[in-house]
């Protein structure tokens, strides 16, 4: 049984037997109600997209243009190929600013952070940029238990979002197409999960664990995806970073992704990936391998630049922070901007 090989147990298994089908039930109660819950948001959304466009339409036809402007904007937040608002904002030659506005980058409360918005600071890597710890001894060693939480906001580009290892053992998290992959590879044995991913979404809150051979992979604490390595442990291996791959990663992906990072945390445990400070922060503590905090990325920011209002210049960033167990630094390889 997998988990009495994870818990290296050779005695008798019939009180496993009954705790697996107990985890397995729980998974299926869990699916089950995760799809009751997809199909009741989407009846919800349904609902309202009718309701929206018929207010919209009412108005239009009273000529209350603002109003009917607002209703319509609503119509296309649940729905942007819907004709008549996007026909409605054509007229007006606004459609494009309209969906810019919904388009703009939002935090994990729904709220908008624009470009120069002080809220959010963040690291910007470039097409070859990384973060490489140091030391990076965290990177290297055998593990069972590994959670890896990141926000980041819009991608360009296929390639790693974090690595650790090399050829042969270790774990990627990357993006190809239009899928988010998480893969894991002991003994040169691979095993990925994966999901659809929106490359679009302003800041997105993914977290993936491996634990004694179980993978998860969520995104915005909803679970996307789940598999069974096969192996419950990850040996020795190479070395690795964010936005960084060594060679021929356990991804097999190039590092040509750029995208925005507002936090990552590496913890050497099992977490709920939905515990998240209300500004999608994550906090560092006795569990955290390695990190990269919103804290640590505004400490590195020009003096100066937390006063309200005042413009801020990218800047490239030597170092990044520390985290338990050793201070460990963040150091650059490739072009890694500051911006907030």
């Amino acid at each position: 049984m997998a988990l009495a090989a994870a818990l290296g147990w050779a005695g008798p298994l019939c009180g496993l037997d009954e705790l697996e089908r107990e985890m397995a039930r729980h998974d299926a109660e869990v699916a089950k109600a995760q799809t009751q819950f997809d199909n009741e948001v989407a009846a919800i959304n349904e609902k309202a997209l009718k309701i929206y466009i018929r207010l919209a339409q009412r108005q239009t036809k009273a000529g209350d243009m603002v109003l009917a402007g607002a209703s319509w904007k609503e119509v296309l937040r649940l729905q942007r190929s819907q004709v008549e608002a996007r026909a409605f904002f054509s007229n007006l030659n606004t459609l494009d600013a309209v969906i810019a506005d919904l388009d703009l980058p939002r935090d994990l409360l729904g709220n908008p952070i624009a470009e120069a918005d002080l809220g959010r600071p963040a690291l910007q890597f470039s097409s070859d940029g990384a973060l490489v710890p140091s030391p990076g001894t965290v990177l290297t060693s055998t593990f069972t238990v590994r959670t890896i939480e990141l926000v980041i906001g819009r991608v360009t580009g296929d390639g790693l979002l974090f690595e650790e290892g090399g050829p042969a053992n270790g774990q990627a998290i990357g993006l190809t197409g239009m899928d988010l992959i998480y893969l894991v590879r002991a003994d040169g044995k691979a095993v990925a999960i994966k999901s659809p991913f929106e490359r679009k979404a302003g800041w997105t809150h993914i977290a993936v664990q491996f634990s004694s051979g179980e993978m998860r992979l969520w995104l915005n604490g909803k679970l996307a995806a789940k598999g069974s390595a096969g192996f419950a442990a990850i040996p020795p291996h190479g070395d690795g970073g964010l936005g960084k791959g060594s060679g021929p990663n356990p991804g097999d992906w190039q590092a040509s992704c750029q995208f925005a990072l507002a936090a990552f945390r590496l913890s050497g445990s099992a977490r709920y990936s939905d515990a998240l400070l209300p500004d999608g922060a994550m906090a560092v503590d006795k569990a955290t391998l390695l990190s990269v905090t919103s804290d640590a990325i505004l400490a590195e920011m020009p003096a100066g630049a937390a006063g309200a209002g005042k413009e801020v210049k990218k800047t490239v960033a030597k170092k990044v922070g520390s985290a338990p167990p050793d201070a460990t630094v963040w150091t650059v390889a490739g072009i890694v901007e500051i911006i907030r």
